[in-house]
């Protein structure tokens, strides 16, 4: 599903500071919410929360009267999942839903997304920025440097938006090890590392937990504990 052209309305009378994650927690270790006006990248291992943390602040924002863009490039987005933690189902409403199925189709989805929105947005989520990406960057480095450009135009694209409709961006990555030390590190490199200015690391072990990386106008290195229950983030 390629997101379709809107008319523009203008619903926010105040300027939209952030989303809340839907834990208090969590919301003090990232600066009060998922901030507007820029991107928030998540990385971690499968299973360490970072789809559900995307359910987690869609809610939240619907919850607001403010609709969700949620790109799901692992057709990870779960019906199920929303209805368990949204306290009215008519909330799915708000919440507009494109499945890419290569990496061209992600990049003309964020090609024709700023026609797609309007002011009664609050969040946009790309889940994940990279499962697609992937499939292209094994072989020569003149590939791989395309493909990164390309990568690199679409958080162009994510972090415009964010400024011109005063709303949140998250997007999700994935994780590599490195063959020389066996270190873990984003994929993506240094240009997921640019254009994201809130940096959050997912860890699963006994128990979850959230690493603040990079943030504007907090220290780096907190972290906290959190779980998954049916409620949401806790």
């Amino acid at each position: 599903m390629v997101f379709l052209k809107r008319k523009q309305k203008i619903k926010k009378t105040l300027r939209l500071e952030a989303i809340p994650s839907g834990s208090i927690r969590l919301d003090d270790l990232i600066g009060g919410g998922f901030q507007a006006d820029l991107i928030t990248h998540i990385f971690g291992p499968p299973g360490s929360g970072k789809t559900n943390l995307c359910i987690s602040a869609a809610v939240e924002c619907a919850k607001l009267g403010l609709k969700v863009a949620y790109i799901d490039t692992e057709n990870g987005f779960n019906y199920t999942r929303f209805r368990q933690v949204l306290p009215d189902p008519e909330l799915l409403k708000l919440i507009f839903l494109a499945q890419p199925s290569s990496f061209e189709e992600q990049m003309r989805i964020l090609d024709n997304l700023e026609s797609f929105l309007d002011n009664d947005f609050g969040l946009v989520i790309l889940d994940s920025a990279v499962s697609l990406y992937r499939t292209h960057v094994s072989g020569s480095r003149k590939k791989i440097l395309k493909f990164s450009r390309i990568l690199g135009k679409q958080l162009s694209i994510l972090a415009r938006v964010s400024k011109k409709f005063n709303l949140a961006t998250i997007v999700t990555n994935q994780i590599y090890s490195s063959f020389k030390d066996g270190s873990i590190a984003p994929v993506g490199g240094d240009t997921l590392m640019y254009w994201s200015k809130v940096i959050l690391e997912l860890r699963r072990s006994k128990e979850r937990e959230a690493i603040l990386r990079k943030h504007p106008f907090l220290p780096d290195g907190k972290s906290i504990k959190f779980r998954i229950t049916n409620k949401g983030v806790e």
